[in-house]
């Protein structure tokens, strides 16, 4: 994350009308006593923030792989990079905490400097990137648990879109709700008409009750990948999702499911589907934690790399 600090708290509408957005934010109540308030406490909050944003930018870019063209003009498909969100401004204007969180800056072309050739645009501006994206399903998530006077959880919960973005929002209102803080600001971006996020102590509390709800709870999705071994002593099966660096461990839901995987595990250039059920821990308070139980609850499609045959 880029830090950037000036001396006023005043920089949103001259950062949205380059093109990029930006999240202008002001902090107030608790331990935020007018112009200062506690550096551990605004250090987690940001650090949070700009977690959950990555977390969402990856997720949405997962999922583009579109027509896009390389530095020479030749029709490429590539996939979408993503970049840190930065925090744009640090200040205590008019006797209160103000920080500016904003998406990476587009140069006059409209492009991301020398990252252009992996840049899509989301929607029909070039200032509509994944990043700015991100930010703005953080933040309008803030205002809607604050506003509305009922709010389906699922509403709030499924724009944030992976469990790892959830739990870092979940963290960053958990601090505002520790402090007492009172979160108030402007959405900002050219082409585009300001809006106005809030957070509040019952929207704190509203979004904290949904995201906990839905982090505890299981949830299932369809993998693609590789089983790299198992293990008989304690029924775990080692597998590897495409494009990632390493290895799961997982356990089977059955018995016939675990010796199909050990026997495919034996070819080592397998590929299968596989429907993984995960279950997030939760600690003695009932918090969500970092760790989490994979479980293979189906084995969808296997097949042969050079064959192209299934294996059974």
């Amino acid at each position: 994350m880029v830090v950037k600090t000036h001396p006023s708290g005043t920089q949103a509408a001259d950062e949205a009308e380059k093109g990029a957005l930006a999240v202008q934010l002001h902090i107030s109540g608790g331990t935020a006593e007018g112009n200062h308030t506690d550096a551990e406490a605004l250090g987690r909050f940001i650090t949070h923030i700009a977690e959950a944003a990555r977390a969402i930018s990856h997720a949405v870019a997962e999922d583009r792989y579109e027509e896009s063209r390389d530095s020479n003009g030749r029709a490429t498909k590539r996939k979408v990079k993503t970049r840190a969100v930065q925090l744009q401004e640090l200040a205590a204007p008019q006797g209160r905490v103000s920080l500016i969180f904003r998406a990476p800056e587009l140069d006059g072309a409209g492009q991301l400097g020398n990252a252009m050739e992996e840049h899509l645009p989301l929607e029909d501006f070039p200032e509509d990137t994944i990043e700015a994206e991100a930010l703005r399903a953080i933040f309008r998530a803030f205002t809607l648990a604050s506003a509305a006077d009922e709010v389906d959880p699922d509403a709030l919960v499924e724009p944030l879109q992976t469990p790892g973005a959830r739990e870092a929002v979940r963290r960053a209102v958990a601090v505002v709700s520790h402090n007492g803080w009172q979160l108030s600001g402007t959405i900002s971006q050219a082409n585009r008409a300001d809006e106005a996020l809030s957070l509040t102590s019952r929207g704190g509390a509203r979004l904290i009750d949904a995201l906990k709800a839905d982090l505890i709870g299981k949830y299932r999705a369809p993998l693609r990948g590789t089983i790299d071994g198992h293990k008989n002593s304690n029924n775990t099966i080692y597998f590897r999702p495409k494009n990632a660096p390493q290895s799961w461990s997982t356990i089977a839901a059955t018995d016939v499911i675990y010796a199909e995987a050990a026997r495919i595990s034996l070819d080592i250039e397998n590929q299968v589907d596989l429907t993984v059920e995960f279950e997030p821990k939760a600690d003695r308070k009932g918090n969500p934690t970092e760790r989490v139980v994979r479980r293979i609850v189906s084995i969808d499609k296997v097949y042969g790399s050079k064959t192209g045959e299934r294996l059974f």
